[in-house]
């Protein structure tokens, strides 16, 4: 009984995204700025994860690095749509894209090895999201491939491009837990270390006790 009012207990901790993977040998560009001929250029780009539940966010971890230190990188999560490569909405058979609103989002300034935010409390209901990293001006950071997933390009703001598979998709761990809202679905329950730590001293008392009546028999 012990033991089972331990796992019962045991912390919803889960990964909900994980694209980190073996191909890490490409970078895409996160930037913002103007060239010297004067034109501008930007570069963001998406990945894409799907909740069946409601779920809250609670950290993500990427493979963006600004090695400058200069600008600032917005990581964020975006809604998915189906739309045209000008961000018209549009139902018939085009991919689902980002949907150009931020639902969340927060900023990230100096020198980054691996962008991340923790202590989150991003809370989401059922659905498809994309995992953005955008650039502010004056920013060139780059964002290191992973593994397979759906994958979009944005050149221009609130206009992406993209949606389909990609072996070569950026690289990102994206964790939550399940709300009371959502107690069995949305994302795969993973112990916290600490509840192995008291699933395993439940087991030791349990076993000592009963080595104890064996003894008393």
């Amino acid at each position: 009984m012990l033991v089972l009012g331990l796992l019962a207990s045991s912390a919803h901790a889960a990964v909900i995204f994980d694209s980190y993977g073996p191909f890490d040998f490409m970078s895409y560009q996160v930037d913002n700025g103007t060239a010297t001929d004067g034109t501008h250029y930007e570069q963001s780009h998406a990945v894409r994860f799907t909740l069946t539940g409601e779920t809250k966010i609670t950290s993500i971890q990427t493979a963006i690095d600004n090695v400058s230190g200069l600008g600032k990188i917005t990581l964020g999560i975006m809604s998915s749509v189906k739309q045209d490569t000008t961000g018209v909405p549009n139902p018939a058979d085009f991919p689902e894209l980002p949907s150009g609103k931020l639902l969340y989002s927060s900023d990230l300034t100096g020198v980054l090895s691996g962008a991340s935010l923790s202590n989150l409390n991003w809370t989401l209901g059922a659905g498809t999201y994309w995992l953005t990293g955008s650039a502010f001006a004056n920013t060139n950071a780059t964002w290191t491939t992973g593994n397979t997933a759906n994958y979009a390009l944005s050149t221009q703001a609130g206009a992406w491009t993209g949606g389909l598979e990609n072996m070569l998709s950026p690289a990102a761990l994206i964790e939550g837990t399940l709300t009371a809202d959502n107690p069995q679905g949305g994302v795969s329950p993973v112990p916290e270390p600490e509840t192995y730590a008291l699933m395993l001293a439940g087991v030791a008392l349990v076993s000592a006790m009963a080595r104890r009546r064996k003894r008393a028999a």
